[in-house]
């Protein structure tokens, strides 16, 4: 009864713990009364020491809408560099960074607030370098994978397909403060280098222009995307985009072929997803949000800043959000538990159950496993001799005949050596024994100790009424005397 009891509580254990689990992976929500716009909804988590989530919050249990951390922003200019080997990369890297949307205008943002110009992304990782690698350059076709697959719908991420490759580094370098603020309008950079006018110019991403790949001069008129990809895929190089902004002069002597009407360069700004954690109301505004990330435990999307939706704050990442709204509690459990912990727990389970069956089917097997059965008096020589251990006498022979012998030798007393029930038979060296061949069930009288088997017919000073009474008794028998050279169970000497 017990035991049952301890087995049902042990199972209600094991539920519960799964349930929280899965409760606090998801979330809960109770008394959502109140929606706000991002901004305010940023202020309000600001002035409680929290944030937005950091993360799309689709393990909220609730259809609506959140806002998160995340929105979109301008970058700063960004040049292309190159493509590199990882290895010239890692020697000169001073802080790494993993990006959940990854980008070079969101690896730009990491490395200028640490005071780095010069940046790299392969995949999801963000490095900051000192400097441009002198050496180890590679062509554009070894730095063409894709970013993420993961971004939220209405995305459009201008360096997707720049983000490394296999042991390489997309390389990127940001602008000064004088080449930042030398162009405000547009988001595209083009060169013109006419005898009388050479300067930089802003035009339009999807203006027809001609091309400058790597310091050649091309005229193909495509967008700037189409220009890129075409450099990339036809001349397994780049736009031209290392060079001073602030020297136009400059720039146009490096070019083969001089172009005197505009052409792209590889220097323009990209639209991408940065992470709210500012403290300062000044730089947020600098950062100008263009659009929210808003979750539900659906799909992502981006939305006007300016709409409302509810918002949850978060402390740090992995703990509970509250958001206080008036006369009214917003308790939004999210506590991400990872899918290793998860598994593990239900492996347990399963551990327990198993051990469980595996016990109880050892239990009725050993309450159902029969008895092994008692030897009857009728048990053969050989199993009496199992289990009965005597010690004969080496210089005695033995002879076994009809029961008349016997009869007249029940007073007579064999010599035998006492042995413990834990040793084994032992025979003497000239030891003869004779057994009566067609007599199974004869028994010698052979004398034993106290703890003698009970599988002898008699007792060793056996009566005339026990031979009478035993129904195997060969008395009135013709004599069989057996000798030694016809007993075929004549046993040798162990020596022999």
């Amino acid at each position: 009864m017990y035991n049952f009891i301890g087995r049902s509580n042990n199972k209600l254990l094991i539920i519960v713990c799964i349930t929280t689990l899965c409760l606090r992976c998801y979330g809960t929500i109770s008394n959502l009364s109140t929606t706000t716009n991002w901004a305010n909804a940023q202020m309000h988590c600001r002035e409680e020491g929290k944030m937005l989530p950091n993360m799309p919050i689709h393990m909220l249990s609730n259809e609506s809408y959140f806002w998160t951390g995340h929105y979109t922003r301008l970058s700063e200019w960004i040049k292309i560099i190159g493509c590199f080997e990882e290895s010239v990369v890692n020697t000169l890297t001073k802080k790494s960074h993993e990006m959940y949307f990854p980008s070079a205008g969101r690896c730009q943002e990491v490395c200028l607030a640490s005071n780095f110009s010069v940046f790299g992304v392969q995949f999801n990782t963000c490095v900051c370098l000192e400097k441009i690698p002198g050496q180890r350059s590679r062509g554009s076709k070894n730095c063409s994978s894709t970013c993420s697959w993961n971004y939220p719908t209405g995305t459009n991420i201008t360096f997707q397909n720049y983000c490394g490759g296999h042991k390489t580094y997309s390389l990127f370098k940001s602008g000064s403060e004088m080449e930042t603020f030398a162009f405000t309008t547009e988001n595209c950079l083009a060169i013109q280098c006419s005898k009388y006018d050479k300067t930089f110019l802003e035009r339009r991403c999807d203006n027809a222009l001609a091309q400058i790949c790597n310091k050649t001069y091309f005229a193909s008129y495509k967008s700037w995307q189409s220009s890129s990809a075409i450099c990339k895929s036809d001349h397994n190089s780049y736009l031209l985009g290392n060079v001073d902004l602030t020297k136009p002069t400059q720039t146009c002597n490096l070019i083969q072929d001089k172009p005197f009407g505009p052409s792209w360069l590889g220097i323009t700004k990209e639209l991408y997803i940065s992470i709210d954690g500012v403290k300062d109301d000044m730089v947020l505004t600098e950062k100008n949000p263009k659009r929210c990330l808003k979750c539900s435990n659906t799909n992502c999307t981006f939305a006007d800043c300016s709409d409302f939706n509810y918002f949850v704050c978060m402390k740090s990442p992995g703990t509970t959000y509250t958001t206080p709204t008036g006369n009214t509690t917003v308790i939004v459990v999210v506590v991400p538990v990872t899918v290793i912990v998860v598994l593990g727990l239900f492996a347990l389970l399963v551990i327990l159950w198993r051990r469980r069956i595996k016990k109880t089917a050892e239990t009725k097997h050993s309450q159902h496993e029969p008895s092994l059965p008692n030897h009857s008096e009728k048990s053969d020589t050989n199993q009496s001799l199992q289990n009965n251990y005597f010690v004969l006498d080496k210089t005695e022979t033995y002879s076994v005949v009809n029961s008349i012998n016997h009869t007249k030798d029940k007073g007579r007393k064999i010599p035998n050596k006492e042995r413990s029930d834990d040793d084994y038979d032992h025979l003497g060296e000239n030891v003869r024994e004779e057994v009566e061949e067609e007599d199974n069930y004869h028994h010698a009288f052979f004398p034993s100790n106290e703890n003698e088997s009970d599988y002898g017919t008699c007792t060793r000073n056996m009566s005339a009424e026990c031979l009478m009474e035993n129904p195997y008794s060969h008395t009135n028998a013709w004599d069989h005397h057996v000798t030694l050279e016809d007993n075929e169970y004549n046993t040798s000497s162990i020596n022999a």
